[in-house]
């Protein structure tokens, strides 16, 4: 994935985004709709807010970029939240120097139901529906805690999401 994203291929940034969603479903299959949704609805944009994104990430850092593709943001791609879209700057950015201040991480449901759990999200903090605040207040958590490897902090908060939404089903 990082390196699909460290080309300098014309289509960088949408190759990275498509590997990036289709490594993120996994085997649920059932979410591809949406990967789709996400590309045929915006096919004049995609590409352009997704190259945006990548330049706002690189200049002015993951928040920055984050808050830009939120709804009303400069790279805001319909179909496309959170739980997308931190994948694709994870990918772009993670391993890359050059990116100023804390890594780019995934946030999705099951991080935000362990981040709830600790205290670091209030309660309302529904899913799917994160503000660039809280963004950069789970970025900090994770740089707090392990600043050489913030993504071992984010993996660990995935599985403890999964194990809570595992327990929920068994209710």
């Amino acid at each position: 994935m990082f390196d699909i994203a460290a080309t300098d291929a014309e289509h960088q940034e949408l190759h990275t985004a498509v590997a990036a969603y289709v490594w993120g479903i996994g085997k649920n299959a059932y979410s591809i709709g949406r990967l789709v949704r996400a590309f045929t609805t915006n096919a004049d944009t995609v590409e352009n807010n997704l190259r945006t994104a990548a330049e706002i990430l690189r200049r002015d850092g993951a928040v920055a970029a984050y808050k830009s593709m939120l709804k009303g943001g400069a790279a805001h791609t319909k179909f496309m939240g959170p739980a997308y879209f931190t994948k694709f700057l994870f990918f772009t950015g993670y391993a890359d120097p050059a990116v100023p201040g804390p890594r780019p991480l995934i946030l999705d449901k099951r991080v935000a139901t362990a981040l709830r759990e600790r205290g670091v999200f209030g309660p309302k903090a529904g899913d799917g529906d994160w503000p660039s605040n809280l963004y950069e207040r789970y970025l900090s958590y994770c740089q707090d805690q392990k600043p050489d490897d913030p993504e071992a902090v984010e993996a660990a908060l995935f599985n403890q999401g999964r194990a809570a939404d595992l327990s929920d089903d068994e209710d």
